[in-house]
């Protein structure tokens, strides 16, 4: 993910530098400003990392991790790594993959719920 970061800093660095703008101007297109689109994926990215936190980290994922945790017992150590909401007419059905690990194995535990 850094390298991504770090690759496409140096993309746009590398088109913004004069001789291409000045290919840019000979070709007769536009200059265009790029920190518009640039401050947009940004904040993008971070409602996205905001959400994924919030999910991952709220309510539900405690109970998945707490459902789990009834089936596998105490000597594990839990995670919820994905989770599904789908609301229907027979109200909210929440699905979940929680990570179980202790010394000696990796666990993944399906669990799901009505709500």
């Amino acid at each position: 993910m850094i390298a991504l970061g770090v690759l496409l800093s140096w993309l746009v660095r590398e088109l913004g530098r004069a001789p291409v703008l000045a290919a840019q101007v000979a070709a007769g297109r536009k200059v265009r400003d790029m920190r518009i689109p640039i401050a947009l994926s940004v904040a993008l990215s971070l409602a996205g990392v905001g959400l994924m936190v919030n999910l991952l980290g709220g309510e539900r994922a405690r109970r998945a991790e707490t459902m789990a945790a009834q089936k596998l017992g105490t000597e594990y150590r839990y995670h919820t790594q994905s989770m599904r909401i789908a609301s229907g007419s027979k109200g909210t059905g929440v699905s979940a993959s929680v990570a179980a690990w202790n010394r000696v194995a990796v666990i993944d535990v399906p669990v799901q719920w009505q709500e």
